[in-house]
């Protein structure tokens, strides 16, 4: 279990979904709630070192962290985005742009990215991509599977 949260974690700062702080502080609360002797040394090495020089080896020396699915980071961002800051929006326009080339299209996410992508990229209109997104994002955050609960706890605190 502490394993995989912390590939979990790993994983969603790799996507810029979490800070280092917020790595490290969740590292820290894990390390205190914990047994001395239930510490695995990657755990220590996160607390002391932080994300970026820990990933910055090899996995065999620290964790084999997978990529994220498509859907569970498209959630994620779709929970954290406010549709208000134009920042944040066009910041979703261009990973959704180039993040769902290449995935299923009979997906409902990996639609509305082409779509996106289409409206920004080849028709030069970054308004109706904002207009687009402002607009059809909250529908399909709806349909979005579940983000997990301590990726989004840990994101909101970046």
């Amino acid at each position: 279990m502490l394993i995989d949260d912390g590939r979990l974690i790993l994983a969603a700062w790799r996507d810029r979904l979490v800070s280092d702080s917020s790595v490290v502080s969740w590292a820290d609360r894990v390390i205190e709630s914990s047994l001395p002797e239930d510490l695995p040394e990657w755990l220590l090495d996160l607390s002391m070192r932080g994300p970026a020089r820990c990933m910055a080896g090899s996995s065999s020396e620290f964790l084999d962290v997978p990529f994220l699915p498509f859907l569970e980071i498209f959630a994620i961002r779709a929970c954290l985005l406010d549709l208000k800051a134009t920042g944040q929006v066009d910041a979703f326009i261009e990973w959704i742009s180039r993040s769902a080339m290449g995935e299923d299209l009979d997906v409902p996410e990996v639609k509305f990215g082409y779509q996106v992508e289409h409206l920004w990229c080849d028709c030069s209109d970054i308004d109706r991509a904002r207009e687009t997104v402002r607009n059809e994002l909250p529908r399909l955050a709806k349909l979005a599977a579940p983000a997990r609960s301590l990726l989004l706890e840990l994101a909101k605190t970046t």
